[in-house]
């Protein structure tokens, strides 16, 4: 009896999302939102998540402070002093026996030695670029959690549907076995063999739409958050952080509700249910919403985008690397820190001026008349210099620390873009041994199981084995792609690819696109 039960592999399609409100300016307004939805949510991630409005204000700020130290200066001194030693006879032992009853004013500023005043506004600068380099590290870490869940995410859909697709086929080698028995072909062992194995694939599928559960769960992190005032914008309410109603639904660009982004289609339910069988306890339909869906086909060509860049190699890392550049600001930091450690040995200036007006006095054989003064004084590094060599021996410490760690940053960063690439071509190499051998001969393994199977040459754990076999191969495969996917993922980070091309110019000022 010719029985044939093998079945087509092959993934459940997602639905088309709506057009994105996002139009990037290198993206023409009446290009499909599906062709760039991953895109744009990267864009939009990388602009609005709390996360980087968080540094966003960090730098703003940092920037204010900039122009505060650019504009500053010590502001003058206005004293005014009331004297009464009125004029007495018997003062021996004063020559000027003139009275000095009367009212002073003065009127005095402190010039700073050049150059010390520049070296803050240097540090604060300093400190505006560190924060800049900040909010750009912030926008690639967070672009690469979002693009790693986005491939776990598919890794374990695709795994789930491949194990509801063997299930499939066990069970249906369960009823052909079944049938087999009941006609006096086979044996009974053989039946419950089979149903063993469906029952297998069932609770694999329980245990891998659990973890993608999980997944979609912490997706939902980078894609379910409320929308914040820029740095540059006012904190009205038409700016402000929630909606008028509490309830209303946090709505994405895709004008997708993302509250629900963990719910399963309902309508997919009902189309699943009506498959009966044993797989009525294992949800059936696809769990992944279509939005996600559809970032998991695209992250494949996002990926070969960042592949393409020329200067994608170990090389690029000392001009590309963000990590190295807020070290090289560290060294800049520890440079001007020293030169205004060497400041504290020269002096400070003070230029004053003072009006004195003299009273009348009885008996005062002289006349009150008024006088000038004028006059400079000058801060001596006395005490400050006796620890002056501290704060210098402290900066260059600070110094050569920088530069230890830029060194060191640029061999750690070529010790895992060389690992993670030899990570990648291992993995592409397994990847092209699979597609070109072991896939094709598991699939003859298979199909030679079944015909040995079905003319009772072989018995049914032959082509059980030879069904787990191809499973494990597939699974495999699918785990080997994403984690080749990973290993670039980790190259363009440190040479900060990660971004798209429009999105990965260096951090601005925090209200621009960057």
């Amino acid at each position: 009896m010719g029985v044939v039960f093998l079945l087509p592999l092959t993934s459940r399609s997602a639905q088309p999302e709506a057009e994105a409100t996002i139009q990037p300016d290198n993206i023409r307004a009446d290009t499909p939102a599906t062709d760039y939805a991953l895109k744009r949510r990267v864009l939009a991630l990388s602009q609005n998540h709390p996360r980087v409005l968080m540094r966003a204000r960090a730098l703003a700020a940092q920037l204010e402070r900039s122009n505060a130290e650019d504009w500053r200066y010590p502001d003058p001194m206005i004293g005014v002093t009331w004297s009464n030693a009125p004029y007495k006879k018997d003062l021996r032992f004063i020559r000027d026996q003139t009275p000095m009853t009367g009212i002073e004013y003065r009127v005095s500023q402190a010039i700073p030695f050049p150059g010390r005043l520049s070296l803050s506004s240097d540090l604060a600068d300093l400190d505006a670029q560190s924060a800049r380099l900040e909010l750009a590290i912030e926008k690639n870490q967070l672009t690469l959690e979002f693009l790693s869940q986005v491939l776990l995410v598919r890794q374990l859909h695709r795994t789930y549907e491949a194990t509801l697709l063997y299930g499939d086929h066990t069970r249906f080698v369960a009823d052909t076995a079944r049938t087999r028995y009941s006609v006096g072909r086979g044996d009974l062992a053989d039946v419950s063999r089979a149903s063993l194995e469906a029952s297998r694939y069932d609770e694999r599928a329980v245990r891998l739409k659990g973890m993608l559960a999980g997944r979609l769960r912490n997706l939902r992190y980078y894609l379910d958050y409320r929308d914040y005032p820029n740095p540059d914008e006012s904190d009205s309410n038409d700016g402000r952080a929630y909606p008028n109603n509490p309830e209303e639904p946090i709505v994405n660009e895709n004008n997708i509700d993302e509250r629900n982004l963990h719910e399963p289609d309902t309508n997919e339910n009902e189309s699943h249910a009506s498959a009966g069988t044993q797989t009525d306890e294992v949800n059936r339909n696809t769990i992944i919403p279509s939005e996600i869906a559809l970032f998991t086909r695209q992250i494949e060509r996002y990926i070969n985008e960042i592949k393409s860049q020329e200067a994608f190699q170990v090389a690029a890392i000392p001009a590309r690397s963000l990590q190295l550049g807020q070290q090289r600001i560290d060294q800049q930091r520890g440079i001007t820190r020293q030169n205004l450690a060497r400041m504290e040995y020269l002096p400070d200036f003070e230029v004053f001026a003072s009006y004195r007006q003299r009273e009348y006095v009885a008996n005062d054989p002289a006349a009150g008349e008024d006088f000038y003064s004028f006059g400079i004084s000058m801060r001596v590094p006395l005490w400050s210099a006796l620890s002056g060599h501290n704060r210098m021996r402290s900066s260059e410490h600070s110094t050569r620390s920088a530069e230890i760690g830029a060194d060191d940053v640029i061999s750690r960063q070529q010790a895992q873009f060389e690992s993670a690439r030899l990570n990648y071509e291992t993995l592409d190499r397994q990847l092209e041994l699979f597609e070109n051998s072991l896939l094709p001969r598991a699939r003859q393994a298979r199909d030679s199981a079944r015909l040995s199977y079905e003319t009772g040459r072989a018995d049914i754990t032959i082509l059980i084995d030879a069904w787990n076999a191809l499973y494990f191969l597939e699974t495999e495969a699918i785990r080997l792609r994403v984690e080749r996917d990973r290993a670039l993922l980790e190259m363009a980070f440190i040479l900060n690819f990660i971004l798209p091309e429009w999105a990965s110019a260096p951090a601005g000022h925090p209200g621009e696109s960057s």
